[in-house]
């Protein structure tokens, strides 16, 4: 063969592997128009998985910004609700404190205007108290802390009082003519266990001794601010208040029973008595306060505990 006629084929060659290649790509195209073709109106117009999640997130509804329970009493009063709710940090409020029966009770400032609210026995209001029962002429304090609920009222637990020595002296108290709501629902469960109003006398009124022993019980009193975690007890029922009397180890020496002071967890415990039986256990967790020789209990967690009675043979 001669040289011209190998260049020639060699040519040919080259050329038919080239017409080789380009049928290989595009058969699978032509395929891939012809199946497209093929397709339903609803097939060819499927959203693909990347455009389905941007519609996901775009058609998602942004979170509610739900402001915290905290801030100054005015920001409490501008939700239009009667009560201040439950844990509410009500913060540097000016007032003068009152005598209301056995309660101590917070009026705000003339210009404000806001409820009076009780302020529930711990060392702060103590501190309170003394300040204020041994001074000429009212004085203006400003205080902050933080509100429980207890039969459709608010009361307050102290825990910062600041006297205010640049003010004139407090004006006389004012009447309250704030009414207090009653709930129907909490007042059947009330009036199931006592006859008198649960709030009238709420706290420990019994007599204290010099050595801070109330009504001849002989115990140490705990420090306020003291901590009560998951202990066992029972809602005890005495005249107008509730204690709570702890299980104890010691049958023979058993701790004397703590005075609850009012919240909506207090509450849920009579509602739970009312609706099953009198004398169901608790876990109770709370703060233990001081005021005046006595000890009191704020219920902050009491689920009931389990019967197990019928586990045992």
């Amino acid at each position: 063969m001669s040289v011209e006629s190998e260049m020639a084929y060699r040519r040919l060659g080259n050329l038919a592997s080239s017409v080789l290649v380009l049928g290989l790509i595009a058969v699978p195209a032509a395929a891939q128009d012809a199946a497209s073709d093929d397709q339903t109106p609803e097939a060819q117009a499927s959203p693909t998985a990347e455009e389905l999640l941007k519609a996901l997130r775009k058609d998602r509804a942004g979170r509610e910004i739900i402001p915290p329970g905290s801030g100054p009493w005015d920001a409490a009063q501008a939700h239009g609700k009667n009560l201040w709710p439950e844990g509410w940090a009500l913060v540097d409020v000016g007032g003068h404190l009152e005598r209301d029966g056995s309660w101590w009770v917070f009026a705000p400032d003339s210009d404000r205007d806001m409820q009076k609210v009780r302020l529930l026995p711990n060392a702060t209001l103590e501190v309170l108290v003394r300040t204020a029962t041994n001074a000429p002429s009212p004085i203006r304090f400003i205080v902050s802390g933080r509100t429980t609920v207890f039969h459709q009222r608010n009361y307050l637990l102290l825990q910062s009082v600041a006297r205010d020595r640049d003010a004139s002296p407090a004006p006389p108290p004012k009447a309250d003519t704030h009414p207090v709501a009653t709930d129907a629902a909490v007042a059947d469960v009330l009036g199931a266990l006592q006859k008198e109003q649960v709030d009238t006398d709420l706290l420990d009124t019994r007599p204290v001794d010099a050595a801070g022993n109330t009504a001849g019980l002989l115990r140490p009193l705990l420090p306020d601010g003291a901590a009560i975690i998951s202990r066992p007890a029972r809602v005890v029922k005495l005249g107008p208040r509730f204690d709570l009397a702890f299980e104890s180890d010691h049958p023979d020496n058993p701790e004397p029973p703590l005075t609850m002071l009012p919240n909506l967890d207090m509450e849920r415990m009579l509602q739970a008595i009312a609706d099953h039986n009198y004398g169901q256990v608790f876990r109770v967790s709370g703060d233990v306060t001081q005021f005046e020789g006595r000890n009191y209990i704020l219920v902050r967690s009491a689920p009931r505990q389990a019967d197990t009675a019928n586990f045992h043979k």
